[in-house]
C-alpha cells in the first residue's frame, strides 16, 4: 500500500497516529531544524509551496493597507490638506513609496528563483516598511504619538502572522523592526515625544506573543511534515 509521499526523499519512519514527534527529529528545538539535511530541505520546499498563496495575500492586503492611510486624511479632512507640506510628504510616502514597495515585493513572489530568497525578501520589505512610517515624522518633525507605536504593531502583525515566515525569521525580522524604532527614537528626539519605555514594554509584550505564535505555526507544519 502506497504511503502516499510524493516528494523526492521519504520522512523518518511513520509515527504512530495521534503521538507526537520525538524528539530526536529535531536538530535543535529553538530553530525547529530537522537532523536529517535532505528531510529539512524537503520541508522548505514544501513549506513554501504550501504558504506561497497567503504571502501573495498578505502583500495584498499590504499595498491596500498602504493606500487606505494614504488616502484616509483626504477622506475625513478633504483635499484642502494636499496644501499643506506634511501632508504632501505623508501622501509621497503612503501612495508612492508604500504601495510602491509592496507592489513590488508582490511582483517578486512570480520570479522563480524567488523559493530561494523569499523569506530574506520578506524581511527586507518589513524593515523598508518601518522605516517609511518613521520618515514622515523625521522630516516633519513632528512629535511622537501613539498612533506610531499602533502602526508598527501593524507591521509586526504582518511579520509573525500574515507573512507566514517561518520562526528564525519572524523572530529576527521582529528584533530588527524594535531596534530600529528604539535607535530611530533616540537620534531624532522632539520636544512633546511621548516617553519611549511604556511603548518598549508593549511591543516586547506584542513581539514574545508573536513570536511564541510564530514557533507554535512552524512546529506544527513539521508535525504535519512528518506525518
Amino acid at each position: 500500500m502506497s504511503s502516499g509521499w510524493s516528494g523526492v526523499v521519504s520522512p523518518p519512519a511513520r509515527l504512530p497516529r495521534g503521538r507526537g514527534v520525538p524528539d530526536h527529529l529535531f536538530e535543535m528545538r529553538r530553530t525547529l531544524r530537522f537532523s536529517d539535511e535532505r528531510v529539512e530541505r524537503s520541508f522548505h520546499e514544501q513549506y513554501f509551496r504550501d504558504n506561497l498563496g497567503y504571502v501573495r495575500t498578505a502583500l495584498l492586503f499590504a499595498i491596500g493597507a498602504w493606500a487606505f492611510f494614504g488616502l484616509l486624511p483626504l477622506l475625513t479632512r478633504g483635499s484642502n490638506v494636499v496644501a499643506d507640506e506634511g501632508m504632501a510628504w505623508h501622501l509621497v510616502l503612503t501612495l508612492g513609496a508604500g504601495v510602491g514597495v509592496a507592489s513590488l515585493g508582490l511582483a517578486s513572489t512570480f520570479v522563480r528563483s524567488y523559493a530561494c530568497w523569499w523569506q530574506w525578501a520578506i524581511v527586507t520589505l518589513v524593515l523598508v516598511s518601518t522605516s517609511l512610517a518613521d520618515i514622515h515624522r523625521i522630516v516633519t518633525r513632528h512629535p511622537e504619538t501613539w498612533t506610531g507605536v499602533v502602526n508598527l504593531m501593524l507591521v509586526l502583525a504582518f511579520t509573525y502572522v500574515l507573512f507566514r515566515l517561518q520562526y528564525p525569521y519572524a523572530a529576527l525580522g521582529g528584533v530588527l523592526v524594535i531596534a530600529y524604532y528604539n535607535v530611530i527614537r533616540v537620534i531624532f528626539e522632539t520636544a512633546g515625544d511621548i516617553e519611549l519605555l511604556l511603548p518598549d514594554i508593549y511591543l516586547f509584550a506584542f513581539a514574545v506573543a508573536g513570536t511564541a505564535g510564530a514557533f507554535v505555526l512552524e512546529r506544527f507544519a513539521r508535525l504535519v511534515f512528518v506525518r
